[in-house]
């Protein structure tokens, strides 16, 4: 949050005024007003100003054209209406960037004196000493950002419903109480809020990422419950503060990956967030990830002062829950009839299930936190439930229909092959590309819906591949039998292999760099020497088959001989003459990520504990002491320590796994 000096357009009697008023309507604290872990660097008072603005002044159906890089350049507020199509939208944005760009190019290197009107105006904007040359570079800068006033109103409201929960856990877990602002950045607390690249739910968690912390699959995405994304949420931010020991950098990774914040920590040689933000360049360190740390500290202050800004608005009262769990797998519309409610507002204070419960394809699982609110349920829930017969209980989950991804095969080819739209088997596999599937896959397929495959038999090449449908979907009943005629089935005790990456083309390769950067803080970059740092569960044979050169000529280039191992964190030099660097990083990438995915399939982070190093102590010991915990998971907590010469009592962080419900 600004400091009073930060934004001398305001009084400091209506603010003090504001944060008492608001005190009252949100329950914050004289002593939260002045937060000491979030400081305001001098080089981003005027990004912070700018997004005070947009939160609290700019109304949706307006904008600001504004300098990219130097946000206190402003040149217009402009009218776009949120009815108009998309395409619209962009011409009219064009427009005005082309009428701004050729007023730039018209005043350049000429003296506001000596100039008028509209010309006037935008001179006045730089500088009396701005070069021509830095007027033009501005030219290429001209950037739009709508207005976000009215949202962040109905943020304030919608915040209610969560706040006290977020404040709670916050507090729990002896974290900033200011923290509980990031949803008013990332989703102003709309829990149907999804973003262009998959992002979802009021903290907008990546699909990836949230599998580390959360249930994310075609039955569960907890991303849009905000009970359990608030949870790990707390968690990745704990994380990524562990790693980076700052909140300003913490707050950051949140939107860039904290491995990008160790690389800017590093290439500026700094850690202060307002000398990374002007001086840090990288492909990937974009527009939002300049700004994210700014739009935070903007509508942290613009939350605590809404009595000011957005008076008489008042936060909804939080839902009084009603929360049980289930003892055996039941239909979700027989749940909802027998408490009372309907299946519409059951599913609605239950985000985290996804459609196949709702649908009817699979049971509400058994042992799953379920919410109804206390003043729907006609009558005391446990009563309600223990109605339900027998007949209606079952001790199975419905089987899962299912098809593994063969070479060759293509999405839209699998949807022919079993009657079903591209865009069912997109929803019901949560993919993100509709393009990009690889050898060994599993594609879930829907229930009923509207199969041709009955009614027009598909030609023998295309059903030569239907032997490859999983068995147990191949011999599906109609319906389970009840729970006393069923036999209890063991969970898998082992973990699927990870796939042979497939081909990545260039934006696949800087989607899998950017989720591996989001929560994997170690160095996957090549250097400019041709070199990599070695990381875990990473081979020679790895690193030939993704450059596609024997074996023998990484060995030779390293002197390395054939009993020589791999030392994790040490150095490797590379031979590029067939792969460019590029294309390895996306390889390494892709690998990495999918052994993630592979365990975060099972296992979820739900918090981490410390460890003391004992005598005779190893990076594999430690990993295995409790469980088989694996390597690259012990040193994404530990990206620093140096686990070849480790000190007896030194500190090692260690994630605390719980075992993901196996019901869906």
């Amino acid at each position: 949050m600004p400091t009073d000096s930060a934004i001398p357009r305001l009084a400091l009697i209506p603010r003090l005024v504001a944060a008492f008023a608001l005190a009252a309507l949100c329950g914050f604290t004289a002593a939260e007003a002045a937060p000491r872990h979030f400081p305001l660097p001098e080089a981003i008072k005027p990004d912070v100003a700018f997004w005070q603005r947009i939160y609290s002044e700019v109304g949706n159906e307006y904008g600001l054209m504004h300098d990219s890089r130097d946000l206190s350049i402003v040149y217009a507020k402009v009218s776009m209406p949120e009815r108009i199509s998309n395409k619209t939208r962009r011409r009219l944005v064009r427009q005005e960037i082309k009428a701004i760009r050729a007023v730039l190019y018209r005043v350049a290197g000429r003296p506001a004196a000596r100039l008028q009107g509209e010309d006037r105006r935008i001179r006045k904007l730089f500088p009396a000493a701005a070069s021509a040359a830095e007027i033009k570079a501005a030219a290429r800068r001209i950037r739009f950002q709508r207005g976000q006033k009215d949202r962040f109103t109905e943020a304030i409201r919608r915040s209610g419903y969560y706040m006290d929960f977020i404040r709670a856990e916050l507090k729990k877990h002896h974290m900033p109480p200011e923290l509980a602002a990031l949803p008013f950045v990332e989703s102003s607390f709309n829990t149907r809020a999804r973003s262009f690249v998959g992002a979802s739910g009021i903290w907008q968690f990546m699909p990836g990422t949230g599998r580390r912390f959360m249930q994310v699959n075609h039955v569960f995405d907890e991303r849009n419950d905000p009970f359990r994304a608030t949870l790990a949420a707390i968690n990745l931010l704990q994380y990524d503060y562990g790693i980076l020991g700052s909140w300003p950098l913490a707050i950051t990774a949140y939107n860039h990956g904290v491995s990008g914040m160790r690389r800017a920590v590093r290439k500026t040689g700094s850690r202060d967030i307002g000398v990374i933000v002007k001086r840090y360049r990288s492909r990937t360190f974009g527009f939002a990830s300049r700004n994210f740390y700014a739009e935070f500290l903007a509508a942290l202050h613009v939350w605590h002062h809404a009595g000011q800004y957005f008076p008489g608005v008042v936060p909804y009262p939080p839902v009084r829950y009603a929360e049980f769990e289930l003892a055996d797998y039941i239909p979700a519309r027989v749940v909802a009839e027998a408490l009372g409610v309907s299946l519409r507002e059951f599913r609605e204070h239950n985000l985290g299930l996804r459609a196949p419960i709702w649908e009817g394809d699979k049971h509400l699982p058994r042992g799953y936190l379920l919410r109804v609110p206390a003043r729907s349920a006609r009558g005391e829930v446990k009563q309600l439930l223990a109605a339900i017969p027998d007949s209606k209980r079952f001790a199975r989950q419905k089987p899962d229909r299912k098809y593994r991804v063969r070479r060759g095969d293509s999405l839209s080819g699998i949807a022919a092959m079993f009657g079903f739209s591209v865009n069912q088997l997109v929803v019901a596999n949560n993919l993100r590309n509709r393009h990009l599937i690889y050898p060994g896959q599993i594609v879930y397929l829907p229930r009923g819906g509207r199969s041709r495959r009955a009614a027009k038999p598909k030609p023998k090449a295309a059903t030569a591949a239907l032997p490859s449908l999983i068995a147990t979907a191949a011999a599906e009943p109609a319906a389970p039998a009840p729970r006393q005629q069923q036999a209890q089935t063991a969970p898998p005790t082992h973990a699927p292999t990870a796939p042979a990456a497939a081909v990545l083309v260039e934006g696949e390769i800087a989607d899998s760099l950017e989720q591996l950067a989001a929560t994997d803080p170690a160095e996957y970059a090549v250097a400019r020497d041709n070199t990599i740092e070695i990381q875990a569960a990473e081979t020679l044979g790895h690193y030939a088959d993704w450059l596609q050169v024997d074996i023998n000529r990484l060995r030779a280039i390293n002197r390395l001989n054939r009993r020589g191992r791999l030392i994790i964190g040490a150095r490797l030099l590379l031979d590029f003459s067939r792969v460019g660097p590029r294309e390895f990083e996306g390889k390494r990438a892709d690998y990495h990520k999918r052994l993630e995915d592979a365990f975060f399939a099972r296992q979820r982070i739900a918090g981490t504990r410390n460890y003391r190093v004992r005598r005779g102590d190893t990076l594999w010991k430690i990993a295995h002491r409790r469980g088989r915990m694996p390597l690259w998971l012990v040193r994404q907590h530990n990206p620093d320590v140096n686990f070849t010469a480790l000190k007896v009592g030194s500190r090692i962080v260690l994630p605390i796994l719980e075992r993901k419900d196996k019901t869906g």
